[in-house]
């Protein structure tokens, strides 16, 4: 997973919220990468810490697959 960007609105609804871009060679390297993550011991035990699982932290989760435009500086 490569970091692309990181930020939260400064106006708007449904805040506070991140978003967040993540960079991938492909979907099955996000589908591999993601799995890796999930399973990763130190991430099972930090969101079974309480005050730390989704259910407390994380009202809505959403995606997006996206693909750069030619003329577009994030490649």
């Amino acid at each position: 997973m490569v970091p692309v960007f990181f930020g939260t609105p400064v106006a708007g609804a449904n805040q506070p919220h991140l978003t967040y871009m993540l960079g991938y060679d492909d979907l099955a390297a996000r589908e591999k990468l993601w799995r890796n993550f999930l399973a990763d011991p130190e991430w099972v035990k930090m969101r079974a810490t309480p005050g730390l699982s989704d259910a407390e932290i994380v009202s809505n989760i959403s995606a997006s697959l996206l693909r750069p435009l030619p003329f577009s500086a994030v490649r």
